[in-house]
C-alpha cells in the first residue's frame, strides 16, 4: 500500500515546482540555501515552503486547506538575526546530511518536513515528523513562526478588504503568538501593520493593535 506520507510529500513536490522560488543554489553565482517544507493535510496550511539564501533573500509560498482559496507566495528579505541563525543551526546539523526521524517509538504525527542545504557543490535533505536534535527542532520553530507571521499578515489583507470588523481579534491573537514566541520576522509583514496603524477609518483599538506590533518588528 502506498503511504499517506509518499501522497503528502508528491503532493508539495508538485506546488513547489508550480511556485517562483530563489535562484537555484547550484548556480556557481547563487548564494548558499536552505528550504524548509511542510506537508500536513489536517492543517492550514496544509502546506508551505520557506527559502532563504545567505544573503537574506526569502521567498515564502503556501497552499492552505482543499476548500480555501488561491495558493499565497511571498518574497521578503530576512533580517539577520534569524537568517545568521538559520545558517548557524544547518552547520551544526551536519547541513542536513543525515537521518534525524525520531524513530525510538510512535510519536503524534505533525506533518512532513523537509529541511534542505544547497550551494554550489553540496546539496544534503533530511525528512521528518518530529526530531529530538536541538538544531532541527530549533530550526523547525523558527520557520513555523515565520510561516505563522507571514499567513497573519496574508489574513490582515483578507480582512482589511472584506471584514474590518474581524481585525481586532486577528490583531489580538497575533499579539498573544508573539508574547509566546509563535512570530518571528514581523518585518515582513510591516507595511500592512503600517497601513492600520495609519488609517484612522480602522477602529482605535486596532490601530493600537497595530502601533504594538511594529515595535515587536522594529525593536
Amino acid at each position: 500500500m502506498v503511504s499517506a506520507v509518499f501522497f503528502a510529500v508528491l503532493g508539495g513536490l508538485i506546488y513547489a515546482q508550480e511556485t517562483p522560488g530563489l535562484q537555484p543554489a547550484n548556480n556557481p553565482n547563487a548564494a548558499p540555501k536552505i528550504t524548509f517544507t511542510l506537508n500536513w493535510p489536517s492543517a492550514n496550511p496544509q502546506f508551505f515552503k520557506l527559502e532563504v539564501d545567505s544573503t537574506g533573500r526569502a521567498a515564502y509560498s503556501s497552499q492552505g486547506s482543499k476548500d480555501s482559496s488561491e495558493p499565497y507566495s511571498e518574497k521578503f528579505t530576512m533580517g539577520a538575526a534569524d537568517r545568521q541563525r538559520i545558517f548557524d543551526l544547518a552547520r551544526q546539523a551536519g547541513y542536513f546530511n543525515g537521518n534525524f526521524d525520531f524513530s525510538k517509538h510512535k510519536v503524534a504525527q505533525t506533518g512532513v518536513k523537509t529541511l534542505a542545504y544547497e550551494d554550489a557543490t553540496r546539496h544534503y535533505q533530511t525528512t521528518y515528523n518530529w526530531s529530538q536534535n536541538p538544531a532541527i527542532s530549533e530550526l523547525n520553530s523558527i520557520f513555523m513562526a515565520i510561516s505563522n507571521t507571514l499567513e497573519s499578515g496574508r489574513r490582515l489583507s483578507y480582512l482589511m478588504r472584506f471584514d474590518k470588523l474581524g481585525l481586532e481579534k486577528e490583531l489580538k491573537g497575533m499579539e498573544q503568538a508573539a508574547a509566546a514566541g509563535e512570530l518571528r520576522e514581523l518585518a515582513a509583514i510591516a507595511p500592512t501593520l503600517e497601513q492600520l496603524a495609519s488609517d484612522a477609518s480602522y477602529m482605535h483599538i486596532v490601530q493600537e493593535r497595530a502601533r504594538h506590533l511594529l515595535k515587536l518588528a522594529n525593536p
